[in-house]
């Protein structure tokens, strides 16, 4: 393994409230349309244990959302020390469900595919990053995460 590429939506980040079921980008857009200056911490939580657990690896880690709502200033000192870079897919103009994206990604990091462990918790995304050849796994919990990572 050369490379750590995570998803940030609920991989990372989840919503307060455990019962909201639609997505955290449409969340936080609609929250800055009504205050710009909205306290992010009222409507989101971080996944701590396994930041730190990212923070411990001895390989560079990247995320790959889909959106923006990593961008929130809130965020930004969380991120530091962790995250080598950080690429949305709706900047880069690509689709995280289609593998060429993640064979894209691969060849701007500087890596095979098969060198890099890409965690999502999307089946189809992490469907497409095993299609492109990378070593994918479905996020359900942080012990099961840190166990596939740990067998490598």
């Amino acid at each position: 393994m050369r490379a750590l590429i995570t998803d940030f939506s609920r991989v990372l980040l989840f919503p307060k409230d455990d019962s909201f079921k639609s997505g955290l980008n449409a969340l936080n857009n609609q929250l800055l349309d009504v205050n710009p200056d909205y306290d992010f911490w009222q409507y989101f939580k971080l996944n701590y244990d396994l930041l730190e657990y990212y923070k411990s690896l001895d390989l560079p880690v990247y995320m790959f959302t889909s959106e923006t709502i990593q961008d929130h200033p809130a965020l930004k000192e969380v991120f530091k020390g962790i995250f080598k870079d950080i690429f949305s897919a709706k900047k880069l103009g690509l689709s995280k469900k289609e593998a060429e994206s993640y064979i894209r990604l691969a060849k701007v990091l500087g890596h095979n595919q098969n060198e890099i462990f890409y965690i999502d918790d999307n089946y189809d995304n992490f469907t497409a990053a095993k299609k492109a050849g990378c070593k994918a796994i479905l996020y359900k919990s942080n012990d099961d995460v840190i166990d596939r990572l740990e067998l490598n």
